[in-house]
């Protein structure tokens, strides 16, 4: 038996009731659960936290030894893995929530300032790993490439700064709809864009979008990503909906808006989450924040 060291809220709420489900994913970071919650639950190899996250010391668990398909019992706040000999028990763990936002905001200009560095850093380390290609031109920054040809999903993303800047609701909502499911893996660089972008209309809502039409575009999103992608990047963009998400990109957004706490991992913590999440989720805050930047 192993003892999680803390658990987002929503991993607790999931872990209070009995229920049973199955892995479905194992990576070197950590398990996938599904349950019949809608939520599913990750247990992480990692000290980094989410509200679905159940953070556990790994050392001496091999992850080898746990596969797709594995049911899983879920009884008195613990996590049973049968075939696993694996129990975790999340009884008397933190429970953790996220942050508040910072406020008030840093102006606009200095908004942007933090923003560039972040993508230079993003284009210096992963200069075509997946949507890492658009930060030049919404930035006005220089090319990392000639000649790049943009594909389908990244003129998209281009356009859609268009439906931001006229606020027009019922094309911006097609058109993050035409984002999701597009690219490989778990999460797809068009679902962590759109993850990225609806965190900054959210997390910020009084700076970036104070109409009250944004519950229709986060309800009208968050319906799309549960019938065209995955589930896990389905609850990533709900939680974005929410101003929610994992830490590591709730700190990155709270310091290029708010600067406030310490940058010196928060760039590398951002850019190394997923093979190009931190990059595609950067493009997403890019595409919101430099629309609006030069008005407060």
């Amino acid at each position: 038996m192993y003892t999680a060291n803390s658990l987002g809220y929503i991993a607790h709420e999931t872990i209070s009731q009995n229920r049973t489900g199955e892995i479905i994913g194992v990576t070197s970071k950590g398990i996938y659960v599904k349950t019949s919650s809608r939520w599913l639950s990750f247990i992480s190899c990692e000290p980094y936290h989410s509200p679905i996250t159940i953070n556990i010391n790994c050392d001496r668990i091999h992850l080898h030894q746990i596969s797709s398909g594995m049911p899983v019992q879920i009884s008195d706040g613990q996590m049973i893995l049968p075939d696993a000999r694996l129990t975790i028990s999340a009884q008397n763990s933190d429970v953790w929530n996220p942050p508040p936002p910072p406020s008030p905001p840093l102006p606009g200009a200095e908004c942007i300032q933090n923003l560039a560095y972040f993508a230079r850093k993003a284009l210096t380390q992963k200069p075509s790993v997946g949507l890492c290609p658009l930060l030049p031109d919404l930035l006005t920054l220089p090319k990392t490439e000639t000649g790049f040809e943009f594909n389908s999903l990244q003129k998209e993303i281009l356009a859609i700064q268009t439906d931001l800047t006229s606020r027009d609701t019922a094309t911006l909502i097609s058109s993050l709809c035409n984002c999701l499911g597009s690219g490989a893996g778990l999460t797809p660089s068009g679902d962590d864009f759109v993850t990225g972008l609806l965190l900054v209309l959210n997390r910020w809502k009084n700076v970036f979008w104070d109409r009250g039409d944004l519950d229709l575009i986060n309800q009208s999103v968050v319906e799309a990503a549960y019938q065209k992608t995955t589930t896990l990047s389905a609850n990533l963009i709900e939680l974005a909906s929410l101003g929610e998400g994992d830490e590591r990109i709730l700190k990155a957004i709270d310091w290029i808006m708010g600067g406030n706490t310490d940058e010196s991992s928060i760039v590398d913590d951002l850019l190394d989450w997923g093979s190009s999440s931190g990059v595609d989720v950067l493009v997403g805050f890019t595409a919101a924040i430099t629309i609006t930047a030069a008005s407060w």
